[in-house]
């Protein structure tokens, strides 16, 4: 039985959902702790490392697991109950770990799970295996985790050995130095290339609007170092929202302006749908500015040459919905990990945008942000907060 359900009754899309009853996992726990493998691993290796029967359950766990938590030492006696006969996901409460009655590693979401992977890649084979996992929780936190897995037979059964090393500070740094080093250096030169122009220019009347060019790179530069610390706030949980009256159209004329004049693009590539809805509601404008400019940028990048790209809204039963369109297509891989931190289809020190999509809208403006993705009618993100 698993959470109620005769196993033979629960489907899965990726891993087995089979799971053994709590008096076998309990056999395995006695079996493990009284080996001389399970107290050299909690006393000497440094990170956090799972032992898992063949239904990728725990049945022994370090004492480093309940740091990686935050819950401070696992000496007592009532951690262990909370752990024994969970599988990781269950475990970090990883958002789709209770999707499906088979638990964690069952959703179609759970074939993009590195954790997953190599615990079952490391069933079929003698090898060790590595790779990342990103996991996002019901709590809105986040976790980036570099993992390996291997078989270990021992007293005739099958066990995995798990292992958990936390990355997420190492992709935050990567992330951040992205910015600083290659969008705030563009920024940078801009200002740079405008000053020389002031310097060299004999002709007073350019100088309106060499300033006005400087002007904007240096908001942009503010705005970029604003959105991070925001963003760290966010996570840490110390972000204070500031609500105001705000007015639909004008916020999305706003954000279109704006990220035409970042990005060089045509204004005939960007437009704003005309039934778009004239409304006023109340939120944080700097974060719901943030979150429809993250969703416009992608879009665009996301779209070659000549393709349009829509930005509406509408209030629609007490909520105002605010949507981007495009006429691409994301695909299904992608789409199962699009709002996960650090991932990106950018390449490495990427990520945050969408993560940030999810952590602002929903976590702190109560709201919910999603996609859809045809490959007929193409891509379109959306937010949805309340109007009041």
């Amino acid at each position: 039985m698993h959470g109620g359900f005769a196993m033979d009754e629960i489907s899965t899309m990726f891993a087995p959902a089979e799971s053994a009853d709590m008096e076998s996992v309990l056999k395995d726990v006695d079996l493990i702790s009284n080996s001389d493998l399970a107290h050299h691993i909690s006393n000497v290796i440094p990170f956090t490392v799972l032992i898992l029967n063949h239904q990728r359950q725990v049945v022994y766990k370090s004492n480093k697991l309940m740091q990686l938590l935050g819950e401070g030492s696992a000496d007592t006696e009532n951690s262990i109950d909370t752990i024994i006969g969970k599988r990781p996901g269950e475990i970090f409460d990883c958002i789709h770990a209770q999707e499906s009655p088979g638990g964690c590693g069952t959703t179609e979401f759970c074939r993009e799970c590195g954790a997953v992977r190599v615990i079952l890649e490391s069933q079929k084979s003698d090898k060790i295996f590595q790779d990342e996992c990103r996991i996002n929780t019901k709590s809105g936190s986040a976790y980036d985790f570099r993992v390996w897995a291997s078989k270990y037979e021992f007293k005739d059964k099958q066990f995995t050995i798990f292992s958990i090393l936390d990355i997420g500070d190492e992709k935050r740094r990567s992330a951040l130095e992205r910015t600083f080093f290659h969008d705030i250096n563009n920024t940078v030169t801009s200002i740079s290339n405008y000053t020389g122009l002031l310097k060299k220019s004999h002709k007073f009347e350019k100088f309106p609007k060499y300033a006005g060019v400087m002007q904007h790179a240096c908001k942009r530069l503010m705005d970029e170092i604003n959105s991070h610390r925001k963003l760290s706030a966010a996570e840490n949980g110390d972000l204070a929202v500031d609500v105001s009256v705000l007015n639909s159209l004008e916020l999305i004329k706003g954000i279109v302006k704006t990220t035409v004049y970042n990005t060089g693009i045509q204004t005939s590539h960007i437009l704003i749908d005309e039934d778009a809805q004239d409304f006023s509601f109340d939120s944080d404008r700097s974060l719901i500015f943030r979150i429809i400019t993250n969703m416009l940028k992608n879009a665009v990048e996301a779209s070659i040459e000549y393709q349009k790209v829509v930005v509406s809204c509408m209030k629609d039963e007490g909520r105002a919905i605010f949507s981007v369109h495009n006429t691409g297509y994301m695909e299904r891989s992608i789409q199962l990990q699009v709002f996960e931190r650090s991932f990106s289809t950018k390449g490495s020190g990427r990520g945050i945008g969408t993560y940030s999509m999810k952590l602002f809208g929903e976590k702190y403006l109560k709201g919910k942000v999603w996609f859809e993705s045809d490959k007929c009618k193409g891509t379109t993100f959306y937010i949805s907060i309340p109007l009041r």
